[in-house]
Protein backbone atom coordinates (compact mmCIF):
# COMPACT_ATOMS: atom_id res chain seq x y z
CA UNK A 1 0.00 0.00 0.00
CA UNK A 2 1.36 3.40 -0.96
CA UNK A 3 1.23 5.89 1.89
CA UNK A 4 0.02 9.39 1.29
CA UNK A 5 2.98 11.68 1.02
CA UNK A 6 3.26 15.17 2.39
CA UNK A 7 3.40 18.22 0.15
CA UNK A 8 7.13 18.47 0.84
CA UNK A 9 7.73 14.82 -0.08
CA UNK A 10 5.76 15.28 -3.32
CA UNK A 11 7.94 18.28 -4.15
CA UNK A 12 11.11 16.29 -3.60
CA UNK A 13 9.67 13.37 -5.53
CA UNK A 14 9.13 15.67 -8.53
CA UNK A 15 12.70 17.01 -8.23
CA UNK A 16 14.12 13.50 -7.94
CA UNK A 17 12.16 12.22 -10.94
CA UNK A 18 13.26 15.21 -13.02
CA UNK A 19 16.91 14.64 -12.06
CA UNK A 20 16.53 10.92 -12.79
CA UNK A 21 15.27 11.60 -16.32
CA UNK A 22 18.13 14.04 -16.92
CA UNK A 23 20.68 11.47 -15.73
CA UNK A 24 19.17 8.77 -17.94
CA UNK A 25 19.58 11.07 -20.95
CA UNK A 26 23.17 11.79 -19.90
CA UNK A 27 23.88 8.09 -19.47
CA UNK A 28 22.51 7.35 -22.92
CA UNK A 29 24.84 9.97 -24.39
CA UNK A 30 27.79 8.59 -22.43
CA UNK A 31 27.05 5.07 -23.66
CA UNK A 32 27.03 6.36 -27.23
CA UNK A 33 30.35 8.17 -26.66
CA UNK A 34 31.83 5.07 -25.04
CA UNK A 35 30.89 2.94 -28.05
CA UNK A 36 32.35 5.57 -30.36
CA UNK A 37 35.59 5.77 -28.36
CA UNK A 38 35.80 1.98 -28.26
CA UNK A 39 35.75 1.93 -32.03
CA UNK A 40 38.47 4.57 -32.19
CA UNK A 41 40.66 2.67 -29.73
CA UNK A 42 40.36 -0.54 -31.76
CA UNK A 43 43.54 0.24 -33.66
CA UNK A 44 42.18 2.22 -36.59
CA UNK A 45 44.62 4.98 -35.70
CA UNK A 46 48.04 3.47 -35.27
CA UNK A 47 50.04 6.30 -33.73
CA UNK A 48 50.76 5.52 -30.03
CA UNK A 49 49.88 9.07 -28.95
CA UNK A 50 46.46 8.72 -30.54
CA UNK A 51 45.87 5.39 -28.85
CA UNK A 52 46.89 6.82 -25.46
CA UNK A 53 44.60 9.79 -25.91
CA UNK A 54 41.73 7.49 -26.86
CA UNK A 55 42.37 5.41 -23.75
CA UNK A 56 42.23 8.46 -21.49
CA UNK A 57 39.02 9.67 -23.13
CA UNK A 58 37.47 6.22 -22.73
CA UNK A 59 38.44 6.16 -19.03
CA UNK A 60 36.87 9.60 -18.47
CA UNK A 61 33.65 8.50 -20.17
CA UNK A 62 33.59 5.26 -18.15
CA UNK A 63 34.11 7.15 -14.88
CA UNK A 64 31.32 9.62 -15.73
CA UNK A 65 29.00 6.70 -16.54
CA UNK A 66 29.82 5.01 -13.21
CA UNK A 67 29.17 8.24 -11.29
CA UNK A 68 25.89 8.77 -13.11
CA UNK A 69 24.80 5.18 -12.43
CA UNK A 70 25.64 5.60 -8.74
CA UNK A 71 23.58 8.80 -8.52
CA UNK A 72 20.68 7.06 -10.28
CA UNK A 73 20.75 4.35 -7.60
CA UNK A 74 20.73 6.99 -4.85
CA UNK A 75 17.72 8.65 -6.49
CA UNK A 76 15.87 5.34 -6.82
CA UNK A 77 16.56 4.63 -3.15
CA UNK A 78 15.25 8.09 -2.18
CA UNK A 79 12.08 7.52 -4.21
CA UNK A 80 11.59 4.24 -2.35
CA UNK A 81 12.01 6.08 0.97
CA UNK A 82 9.27 8.50 -0.10
CA UNK A 83 6.92 5.57 -0.67
CA UNK A 84 7.93 4.02 2.67
CA UNK A 85 7.38 7.29 4.50
CA UNK A 86 10.98 7.50 5.71
CA UNK A 87 12.23 10.16 3.28
CA UNK A 88 13.95 13.06 5.01
CA UNK A 89 14.90 11.08 8.09
CA UNK A 90 18.54 10.31 8.83
CA UNK A 91 19.22 6.59 8.43
CA UNK A 92 21.65 6.63 11.39
CA UNK A 93 20.10 8.81 14.08
CA UNK A 94 16.50 9.02 12.84
CA UNK A 95 16.32 12.81 13.15
CA UNK A 96 14.93 14.90 10.30
CA UNK A 97 17.47 15.92 7.68
CA UNK A 98 17.50 19.74 7.46
CA UNK A 99 15.72 21.22 4.44
CA UNK A 100 18.90 23.02 3.36
CA UNK A 101 20.69 19.67 3.05
CA UNK A 102 17.80 18.14 1.10
CA UNK A 103 17.78 21.17 -1.18
CA UNK A 104 21.45 20.60 -1.93
CA UNK A 105 21.25 16.80 -2.11
CA UNK A 106 17.62 15.66 -2.38
CA UNK A 107 18.61 12.00 -2.05
CA UNK A 108 20.62 12.53 1.15
CA UNK A 109 20.40 9.57 3.54
CA UNK A 110 22.17 11.14 6.50
CA UNK A 111 22.00 14.40 8.40
CA UNK A 112 25.10 16.55 8.32
CA UNK A 113 26.36 15.35 11.73
CA UNK A 114 26.07 11.66 10.83
CA UNK A 115 27.56 12.22 7.37
CA UNK A 116 30.51 14.05 8.94
CA UNK A 117 31.09 11.13 11.33
CA UNK A 118 30.87 8.66 8.43
CA UNK A 119 33.43 10.58 6.39
CA UNK A 120 35.78 10.90 9.38
CA UNK A 121 35.71 7.15 10.03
Amino acid sequence: MVRKTSELARRYEALLRERRESLLRDLSGLDEERRSEGQNASGVRMHPADLGSDSVEYDVIRTCAETTTSELQEIDDALARILEGTFGLCEDCGHPIPAARLEAIPYARLCISCKSREEAA
